[in-house]
C-alpha cells in the first residue's frame, strides 16, 4: 500500500520535472553549425550570431553592443545571454512549444 501511494506521488511530480519552462546551459549551437560557451567576448558573441536585440528589462540601452542581456531566437527555442563586462555569463534557454 505505502509503494502504492509512494508511486502515486511520484508520478503527479513527473510531469512538471519533464517539461521544464527553462534552463540553464552552457553553450548553445548556433545555425551555422559554430559553438558559442559562457566566457566569450561580446564581440565573439555577436561575431558568430549575427545581429540580436535587446531583452526586455536589460535597460534602455540606444544599442544592442552594450546590453547587458541580450536574445538569439534559435531553431528550438528562444536564448536569453547575459554578459557580466564584457564576457557572457549565463545563458537561458526558453523552449519553443
Amino acid at each position: 500500500m505505502r509503494k502504492d501511494i509512494a508511486l502515486g506521488l511520484w508520478l503527479a511530480g513527473l510531469p512538471g520535472m519533464v517539461f521544464a519552462a527553462s534552463w540553464e546551459t552552457t553553450s548553445l549551437r548556433t545555425s551555422s553549425g559554430s559553438l558559442v560557451n559562457t566566457g566569450m567576448t561580446r564581440q565573439e558573441v555577436l561575431r558568430e550570431l549575427g545581429e540580436l536585440r535587446p531583452a526586455s528589462g536589460s535597460g534602455k540601452s540606444k544599442s544592442s553592443l552594450h546590453a547587458a542581456r541580450l536574445v538569439y531566437r534559435g531553431r528550438d527555442g528562444v536564448y536569453t545571454l547575459t554578459f557580466s563586462g564584457d564576457r557572457l555569463s549565463r545563458i537561458d534557454v526558453t523552449p519553443n512549444r
